[in-house]
């Protein structure tokens, strides 16, 4: 789901369509979570145009885009912080006021005492339980106030130290999954892998991405290993100067590739078997009608298509589309 997932979630909960991913990683990159951090980050320093920005842009600050770039063009050389220090409209004066106001919290109380008026005090954790998969996005502020009352708890302390450990945590990708409130029969739409999907069943089932190529990295290593025929490597000519795959690494080469596939194929089958009443397949394909037009004249062997032929698969689609010919 790696690369995927968010982008579906993102898409569907944009539409007002509650979806959820159980992945071990993306909790930082929720709406809700990123908020709140960009909203962190400019209580520790206000001259940050683009936390700023989305702040401002938020239920915090419900500027419109209107009037954020009106506010921008007063002073393109400054930061935005400063621009609205000079301002006497009173939605700007009400803005930095809440600002401020939290801005003198931070130096004096810990951040789990910050997070939780930022959270509570101002009707923001509501707010977020009224949008699409509220419940969800509760449970994910509800962790990000268990993370920092944990790291008050630690030898480091204040805001700023706790945004440090939030970006190593980014940097080093040790991640978290969102907070798990589903049960069984949620109303929603689940975005998994088809390997998380095994043993489940779904009314309906909407099978994406069939046109990402199989991944073959595996088979194009220096050394190929396989538990049957032992070790392949290539042939290095040191004195000419070159170096060429062995008949056996070729060998080892074509079981690998060919083992992948059966796996793929079982993995697809796997796929199309979890739907209860419809099955939606969706891919893509960059040459679609060449594509269509090669597989359009299989020549079929007692009905079947030729094992050559699908063994030149190199994504789900295909196999799909070798069966529209």
């Amino acid at each position: 789901v790696s690369g995927w997932a968010d982008t579906f979630v993102n898409v569907l909960m944009n539409e007002d369509i509650p979806a959820y991913c159980d992945a071990s990683e993306g909790y930082f990159d929720v709406r809700e979570v990123k908020l709140l951090l960009s909203y962190l980050a400019v209580i520790d320093n206000p001259l940050q145009d683009i936390p700023m920005a989305a702040v401002m842009l938020s239920f915090f600050g419900r500027f419109t885009t209107e009037e954020l770039t009106q506010i921008r063009m007063k002073d393109t050389t400054k930061h935005l912080y400063d621009v609205m220090q000079e301002s006497d409209d009173k939605k700007v004066v009400q803005f930095l006021k809440q600002l401020d106001s939290f801005r003198e919290k931070a130096e004096r109380y810990p951040v789990s005492d910050v997070l939780w008026e930022l959270m509570y005090d101002t009707g923001y954790y509501h707010y977020a339980g009224t949008m699409p998969a509220g419940t969800q996005r509760q449970a994910n502020l509800d962790m990000l106030y268990t993370k920092a009352a944990a790291f008050e708890k630690t030898s480091y302390s204040g805001l700023f130290q706790f945004l440090r450990y939030i970006e190593r945590l980014k940097k080093y990708e040790v991640d978290f999954a969102e907070a798990s409130v589903l049960g069984e029969n949620e109303n929603l739409v689940r975005v998994m892998s088809i390997h998380k999907s095994k043993g489940l069943e779904f009314p309906v089932v909407i099978l994406a991405g069939m046109g990402k190529k199989f991944n073959r990295q595996d088979v194009y290593g220096k050394v190929l290993i396989d538990p049957e025929l032992g070790i392949a490597a290539d042939y290095l000519d040191a004195e000419h100067r070159v170096k060429t795959s062995t008949i056996k690494k070729n060998v080892l080469r074509r079981k690998m590739e060919l083992d992948s596939l059966g796996e793929e194929l079982r993995v697809l089958y796997v796929a199309m078997t979890r739907a209860k009443e419809k099955l939606i397949m969706t891919g893509t394909d960059r040459s679609l009608g060449k594509t269509l037009e090669k597989y359009s004249q299989i020549p079929l062997a007692d009905g079947q298509i030729p094992y050559t032929i699908l063994s030149g698969a190199a994504s789900f689609l295909d196999w799909i589309l070798m069966c529209t010919g």
